[in-house]
């Protein structure tokens, strides 16, 4: 099951008496060094224009870093090598070693849609590799660099990059977990909806090994329509932190079965809940904070606001909060705000805030 939290600013941790950032003219130290048969950057095609396939595919860090070693990083270059590159000294760093070839090269890289190669080291033993078109490497490094699996776990011509992995080992038990991320055109038949056009999914594998033999033992699937800023595997295994614009939800799951969302279907003695505000208050402001269809903009909303009046809606006719306010307010000093699905109304009272029991005088009808 999917949940959402919303961000908000402590108020009580702003210093008043803050003074700003004194700016350093120090340069940072710089060192560099030539690359040999140079970086393997894969340019975006003409039909992934979308923004979701920029900021997934076409904004790419070609330095991966190794967090048990730290003096180490990796790139891979136009031959489809896995070079590592060392700080040897406080201030030099070597022409990088060959670690790795990613196989088949005359044959995937040349492959339609590819994405960049993406790596991540999830133990001192174990990498995991991607190489954009498809195939995954379980890559072991323990001296030199060996695959001990390979596979397509999304099947056949389904490109992807590597979000997160990781490696765990007990006594009997080996499992390999990894997030893999691709784009797929919407199956929506609102042809007008752009924001609909492109699908990003998420695909959470587990592998457990064996005595040298691997095999897929669960496979999730996560859908949204933004493509995350952030996302990674919690390390207990029992779900997945996302930071995105858009709502991600569970829609495959191999082992328990995803129920349907039926929010939409209700019986007909059933009463929806959901209040159609919550409010809140602290010694500045009042906030009161409404949610709203997701396509709502600027120009669909009524507001109208008077010393101790309020009226706050859409233009179709609902009404989210109107009539007599339990105090008078400070216009001017009065905003509202529009975000997605949730719209944020800050009212500034003339009047301490401890004296506010509740938002309306009478509720409203």
């Amino acid at each position: 099951m999917a949940d959402t939290c919303d961000l908000k600013v402590d108020r009580s941790k702003i210093d008043s008496n803050f003074d700003g950032y004194k700016l350093s003219l120090d340069n940072f130290p710089t060192y560099s060094v030539p690359i040999d048969n140079g970086i393997d950057a894969v340019k975006l095609t003409e039909d992934q224009y979308s923004l979701q396939h920029i900021k997934a595919f076409g904004i790419h860090n070609h330095l991966t870093s190794d967090p048990w070693h730290a003096e180490s990083c990796y790139y891979v270059n136009k031959n489809w090598q896995v070079v590592k590159v060392t700080i040897t000294l406080e201030a030099a760093i070597d022409n990088g070693t060959i670690v790795f070839h990613i196989p088949n090269i005359s044959s995937q890289k040349s492959s339609p849609n590819r994405c960049h190669v993406t790596l991540c080291f999830i133990s001192t033993d174990y990498v995991l590799l991607a190489d954009g078109t498809g195939w995954l490497h379980v890559i072991e490094r323990k001296q030199n660099w060996q695959i001990r699996h390979s596979c397509q776990p999304l099947g056949e011509n389904t490109p992807f990059i590597l979000v997160d992995g990781f490696d765990t080992t007990s006594t009997d038990t080996h499992l390999v977990d990894c997030l893999l991320l691709h784009i797929t055109d919407s199956q929506s038949k609102d042809k007008d909806d752009k924001s609909s056009q492109f699908v990003t999914k998420l695909e959470w594998i587990s592998f457990s090994e064996n005595e040298g033999s691997w095999s897929l033992c669960h496979h999730r699937i996560l859908e949204g329509l933004s493509t995350p800023d952030y996302a990674c595997i919690e390390r207990s295994r029992n779900g997945i932190i996302i930071a995105s614009e858009k709502p991600f939800k569970f829609i495959f799951d191999s082992q328990n079965p995803v129920k349907e969302d039926d929010s939409a279907v209700k019986p007909e003695n059933t009463q929806d809940t959901t209040p159609a505000y919550t409010w809140s208050q602290n010694e500045e402001d009042i906030a009161v904070q409404f949610t709203v269809p997701f396509d709502t903009t600027k120009a669909d909303v009524v507001y109208k606001l008077s010393f101790n009046y309020i009226e706050f809606g859409l233009k179709d006719g609902t009404h989210f909060l109107h009539g007599d306010l339990h105090k008078g307010v400070d216009l001017e000093g009065s905003t509202w705000t529009l975000d997605g699905s949730r719209s944020i109304l800050e009212v500034i009272s003339g009047y301490s805030m401890l004296d506010w029991t509740q938002c309306l005088s009478q509720p409203s009808v």
